[in-house]
């Protein structure tokens, strides 16, 4: 995420502030090591959406997220779909636009598509949120993007009316509900660690 946000151009960057987003463009996390990754995964009760930081528990709500990272909890639900394939034609153009369309777009492939590119419209933005869902909310396989969310964008829907918070929320708990503690852990570390981070009480 810190190399998106520091290779975005001036213009993109108050395209990202115009949808809402402008308080994430601050954020400065490289990566979070393993054993703190662990750490965090392992303190964090999806059944009570609280992070036990030792000291304390935060409880993680959407409000939270919405006041720590700065990003919009609107009234119009963000859902995913089943299978994000080609089918749907959002998903179709998207990967057409960013030169993925026959194969699985990396993450890393994206940032540097986006940071090489002048495109600071639509599909810019679409391509900021992919990258943002998949490091913030749920990473695919192999490192793969996650599109799944793409068909929750409507031309009847602006991106700060969606409920971005209580998204990414839900795919903590997702992510941590069927992570069995062996396997890599696709959810949200970066989110999990600006908790911890803040300071919050």
């Amino acid at each position: 995420m810190n190399k998106l946000l520091k290779g975005l151009s001036a213009k993109q960057r108050l395209a990202v502030e115009k949808i809402g987003f402008g308080g994430i463009l601050y954020m400065d996390i490289t990566t979070v090591p393993t054993m703190l990754g662990l750490w965090l995964v392992n303190n964090y009760n999806y059944h009570s959406n609280t992070l036990n930081v030792g000291t304390h528990t935060i409880k993680i709500t959407p409000e939270l997220i919405r006041d720590v990272l700065g990003i919009p909890m609107g009234d119009v639900e963000v859902t995913n779909v089943e299978r994000p394939s080609n089918s749907y034609a959002i998903i179709r153009q998207w990967r057409k636009h960013v030169n993925f369309f026959s194969k699985l777009p990396l993450v890393g492939g994206i940032v540097n598509f986006i940071t090489e590119s002048n495109d600071c419209g639509m599909m810019f933005l679409q391509s900021f949120l992919v990258v943002f869902i998949t490091i913030m909310g749920e990473v695919k396989k192999s490192s793969t993007c996650n599109m799944a969310w793409l068909p929750s964008l409507t031309g009847n829907v602006s991106i700060h009316q969606m409920n971005w918070c209580a998204y990414l929320l839900d795919c903590l708990n997702k992510t941590k509900r069927k992570w069995s503690g062996t396997e890599r852990y696709n959810g949200p570390l970066v989110l999990l660690a600006v908790f911890t981070l803040s300071n919050i009480v």
